[in-house]
């Protein structure tokens, strides 16, 4: 079991060729004409673990406990390709996660945003491949605002269980991060890189 830190870098160092790697993935998932989220002017969503829509969105996202909620996490953790870029994605993250699951690579546009308000049922990893002038910020539980810019090459946890904001500050370049989401209560591996 690991406590969640509201937002912050963990002691991952994100190797070039992994950085290179997820890339070449999202590359290929454009060239397939993947499925992704219906928003392209805001965002680009291409799921590499997912649970289709018909399931996400009769389970109640609220209550981590809701057996329910255990049966999205079990689809979750499906692979929906098999290329070998994936085998390598899925051998660097089992070295750092044991709980990872609903991987995908999400672009966000140009000097666009995303509110989230509500927050969601996990605490989420991001992987920035390309962008550094992205700015994260969460909400705590006092209504004070923690931001922080994210940097390729690195990686980080957030809260997500709580109002989160992101901004893409550049105007001129698209940012594009490798997410995926935890299970705190079972986590073990990432003990060591808080």
């Amino acid at each position: 079991m690991i406590t969640v830190p509201l937002i912050s870098e963990l002691k991952i160092q994100v190797p070039e060729h992994i950085v290179h790697n997820l890339m070449s993935i999202y590359n290929q998932l454009i060239i397939m004409d993947a499925p992704y989220q219906s928003n392209v002017n805001l965002t680009k969503m291409f799921h590499l673990q997912w649970v289709e829509d018909k399931f996400a969105s009769k389970y109640n996202h609220t209550n981590p406990n809701d057996l329910n909620v255990v049966e999205q996490y079990a689809l979750a953790t499906k692979w929906l390709y098999d290329f070998p870029e994936i085998q390598i994605l899925k051998d660097w993250i089992s070295q750092y996660f044991n709980t990872q699951f609903a991987f995908r690579l999400h672009n966000m546009r140009k000097g666009k945003g995303v509110d989230d308000p509500a927050g969601h049922s996990w605490p989420r990893i991001f992987i920035p491949i390309i962008n550094d002038n992205v700015e994260y910020t969460i909400v705590d539980n006092n209504g004070t605002k923690h931001s922080m810019v994210y940097k390729v090459g690195k990686c980080y946890i957030w809260d997500t269980r709580l109002p989160h904001f992101v901004r893409n500050l550049d105007e001129e370049n698209d940012r594009l991060v490798g997410v995926f989401m935890i299970k705190p209560d079972v986590e073990t591996k990432l003990l060591e890189y808080l």
